[in-house]
This record gives structure tokens, C-alpha cells and sequence, in this order.
């Protein structure tokens, strides 16, 4: 049947209340020949929220076929580089040229440029924000992301807490409060901000794993273990590990369990659990 302004109303709707199936369902039913390029941003938005990446990516470039809107260069964006695709920063700087004076979208190319390791120029994108927007939560997650890949943890937990003041379940700060109070020593308070941050985003299961692996990993028992990782190199780590599993192998039982388990824990803390909280911090964004 023919779209009215009232099935996009509805379509909107279905995607500020968090049900993008619903949004979808809808865009299937009806017909939108007055406005497929609006119609095309909903499909493409919805399909992003149930992480269908690639066809939010085929249905956007369908829409750019049809008008070269910010919107649909901004959600083609951010399909392709979910799939790490090689067209992500063209899609993103045609969408800041688009629409130059969108804060969102500048942040955004902002947080793509941190991760393809162009500080220089996220920094010119932060730059830009604060002209546009001094106060927008955009800027201040994105220059909080720039101390976080700087290591300035200082600096990074100040623009976390900037944003918490004025939103406590942000999920981005809250995740740059985990990195910074791991990379500072206190992981109890890094466990706590991962696992609120889990809490405001129950639909993030890596998220989630993320949370029950920081908790584990700020067990008391693990003390020593956090203590040993953060004062020896990789290397030194590696080497510890090898010697002590080779000898635990030749130790009687429940010594070998014991010494093998100790190994275990090592390895899940210093090279699984803050590394997928890093990692985590990087992608919590999307």
C-alpha cells in the first residue's frame, strides 16, 4: 500500500523506542515512491540496529543511487567499516562534506580516524566539533576516545565524567572509565564501570562478556597475577609462562592442577580479559 507521513512517523518511532524490527516490518508493507531516499535511510538505519551490516551497506548505496543524502553516506559508513571494508573513510568523508556542521558525523569520522591511527587528524575533527558544538556529548566521548589512544588517562577520565554528570548510562564514558581505571591499577573500579555499562546496553552480548570477564579478572584471588602483568613486558610474560608450564607438567598431582590453573589465570587476565576491554572500548560506540 502507499506510504503516508504518517508510516514514516511510525517507522521513526519504532527506531527512538529501540524495536528497529518493527521499523522494518513496517518499510515492508508500504510503498514509498514519494520519498525513497527517507525510505531508504529508515531501512538502512533499522538493519545497522539489528546488525545486518551488509544489507543496511546494499540498501544504503541503493538509496545514494537515487540522491547523495548525509544520512545514507553516514549509515554506509558505518556498515563498511563493521566489515572492515576499504571504501569506510571515503563513505565518511563524503558524508562530513555533506553535512559539515553535523556534530554526530564529524565525531564519528572522528572515532574512525582514532582507530585507523590518524590522531592528527581526529584531533582536527575534535577541533571542528568544538566550534560546531562545545558542549555536545559527541565531542566529549570523541576527545575522551583521543586521550584513551594517547594513554593520558587523566585527561580521558575527565571527559568521561564530563559526559556521565549529564548522563550517568552513557555506555561510551562509562567504557573509557573501565579502560582508564584498569590502565591506572584499580581494577575493582574498571570491573564496576564495565559491568554498568553492560547494564545500560543489555543488547551488547560481546559487551556483556566483556563485564563477567573484567569481574573475574578483579578477583582478590587474581591480585597477584594483575600485580605480575603490569610490571613485566610481554615477553618477560611469555617466557614465565613457558618455564612454568613445562615444569608443571613434570609436578605430581594437585600440584600440576594447581601451578597449571595459576598458568591459566595469567594468560585469561593479562592477554584475553584487558585486551578484550580495550577492544571493547574502541567498538562500544557503534
Amino acid at each position: 500500500m502507499p506510504a503516508t507521513g504518517s508510516s514514516f512517523v511510525r517507522a521513526e518511532h519504532y527506531l527512538d523506542v529501540g524495536n528497529p524490527q518493527a521499523c522494518l516490518d513496517l518499510l515492508n508493507e508500504v510503498a514509498f515512491d514519494e520519498d525513497p531516499v527517507r525510505a531508504f535511510g529508515l531501512r538502512s538505519l533499522a538493519l545497522l540496529r539489528l546488525g545486518r551490516n551488509e544489507e543496511a551497506l546494499e540498501v544504503a548505496e541503493a538509496g545514494l543511487a537515487h540522491e547523495e543524502s548525509p544520512a545514507l553516506l553516514f549509515y554506509a559508513a558505518q556498515a563498511s567499516e563493521s566489515m572492515r571494508r576499504p571504501e569506510t573513510g571515503t563513505y565518511f568523508r563524503r558524508a562530513v562534506e555533506a553535512s559539515p556542521y553535523d556534530v554526530a558525523i564529524v565525531c564519528r569520522y572522528g572515532s574512525f580516524l582514532i582507530d585507523a591511527n590518524h590522531l592528527d587528524e581526529a584531533h582536527r575533527m575534535a577541533a571542528t566539533a568544538e566550534q560546531l558544538d562545545p558542549t555536545s556529548t559527541n565531542r566529549l566521548v570523541l576527545e575522551g576516545e583521543i586521550a584513551r589512544a594517547e594513554e593520558d588517562w587523566p585527561r580521558c577520565r575527565s571527559y568521561a565524567q564530563a559526559v556521565l554528570a549529564d548522563d550517568p548510562e552513557n555506555v561510551q564514558a562509562l567504557v573509557l572509565m573501565a579502560v582508564s581505571a584498569d590502565a591506572q591499577g584499580d581494577f575493582d573500579g574498571g570491573a564496576r564501570r564495565l559491568g554498568q555499562a553492560a547494564a545500560a546496553n543489555p543488547q551488547d552480548r560481546g559487551l556483556r562478556k566483556a563485564a563477567r570477564r573484567a569481574q573475574a579478572a578483579a578477583a582478590p584471588a587474581l591480585r597477584p597475577v594483575r600485580l605480575a602483568s603490569e610490571a613485566l613486558p610481554w615477553w618477560a610474560q611469555g617466557l614465565i609462562l613457558v618455564i612454568t608450564f613445562r615444569i608443571a607438567r613434570q609436578l605430581p598431582a594437585p600440584a600440576n592442577l594447581i601451578l597449571g590453573t595459576l598458568v591459566l589465570s595469567w594468560v585469561a587476565y593479562s592477554w584475553i580479559a584487558t585486551g578484550y576491554v580495550a577492544f571493547r572500548g574502541r567498538r562500544s560506540r557503534r
